[in-house]
């Protein structure tokens, strides 16, 4: 079973949805020292690896990394961020974090810098271990990304776990 969890909502945005694409396995990141501008996801599925579109479309990014994951056994637990406040009609996200199994990876962006900045983030309970993120989707806004989701996989066709829970960064 999979079902979506909204990490950030935006409602100006277009749109992305990386569903079905398989497991994520790897992450490209765009940034600077104050936003997010571009992600793009490495995914398997079948045995064959496969890259999403790339969603956002800043050429601001001074900053570019890929992250790899140490497929079949590393695999996403955890993402959390922080996002401005709303700017005029839109709020682009200025910070990302991955969390797996075995590691973190970031912060890539500014980190909570000023006080009216919006923390989110979800985390896998850990005596929820089969379960994992293994897609995004979003929204980008005037080539920001804006409003990002994730996927969660779990082998059981029951409900959600309550142990699977909204997670907040600590700060």
């Amino acid at each position: 079973m999979m079902f979506k969890v909204d990490l950030v909502c935006a409602g100006n945005g277009n749109p992305w949805d990386d569903h079905s694409l398989g497991q994520v396995v790897g992450i490209v990141i765009s940034y600077t020292s104050t936003n997010v501008y571009t992600l793009r996801f490495l995914y398997v599925k079948d045995n064959i690896q496969q890259m999403s579109e790339e969603h956002g479309n800043c050429t601001d990014g001074e900053n570019s990394e890929m992250i790899l994951l140490e497929y079949p056994t590393e695999f996403l637990t955890a993402v959390r961020g922080v996002r401005h406040r709303f700017i005029g009609s839109f709020a682009p996200i200025k910070s990302l974090t991955f969390v797996t199994n075995k590691a973190t990876y970031g912060p890539f962006g500014q980190p909570r810098s000023v006080q009216h900045d919006i923390d989110f983030g979800f985390k896998i309970s850990a005596n929820v271990p089969r379960n994992w993120i293994s897609g995004f989707y979003g929204t980008v806004y005037r080539g920001y990304i804006e409003g990002l989701g994730v996927y969660v996989q779990s082998p059981t066709t029951s409900q959600p776990d309550e142990s699977i829970r909204q997670w907040k960064p600590e700060l």
